[in-house]
């Protein structure tokens, strides 16, 4: 049967074949097969019932760029016609809500701040500027940039 569930149809080839001398059997045009009525090539057929599935749309962006944010998505039961049933187990229904860019928005700021070649130690003494916690000030993170966004 052509259908994973529900009705569908099932194919077979049919051929005209005859006894030649010589030869058991072999397969001729179907002009010489005339008198007989040919077989259906098709029927119609029953595969097992169809039960109905979980379905769900792409998931949205998420809301934060960076931080954690949430992504969704729509998640519908739905038989084999595409409408609405309520006899999907629960215990397998898939997530509507997810937890997305996890990472702190202060990561995605140092790394920017490193990949920028115009972040540069003006300053020659950053490494004790760094040492001295004074990163935390918009001067020093200026003049220190690079010994600043640095990982300890």
């Amino acid at each position: 049967c052509d259908s994973k569930c529900g009705t569908g149809n099932r194919h077979r080839e049919v051929l005209c074949i005859k006894e030649l001398p010589g030869i058991v059997h072999a397969v001729v045009g179907e002009e010489n097969c005339e008198g007989s009525e040919k077989p259906a090539v098709t029927e119609p057929c029953q595969g097992p019932p169809c039960v109905p599935e979980w379905y769900m749309t792409s998931w949205t962006q998420c809301s934060q760029s960076c931080g954690t944010g949430y992504r969704s998505r729509e998640v519908k039961c739905l038989d084999s016609e595409q409408k609405l049933q309520e006899d999907c187990p629960l215990n397998t229904k898939p997530k509507t809500r997810d937890a997305c860019n996890i990472h702190s928005c202060d990561d995605v700021e140092e790394k920017t701040i490193e990949e920028d070649p115009s972040c540069t130690d003006k300053f020659a003494q950053c490494k004790v500027v760094k040492r001295a916690r004074l990163c935390r000030y918009d001067y020093y993170k200026t003049v220190c940039c690079k010994s600043c966004a640095a990982e300890t």
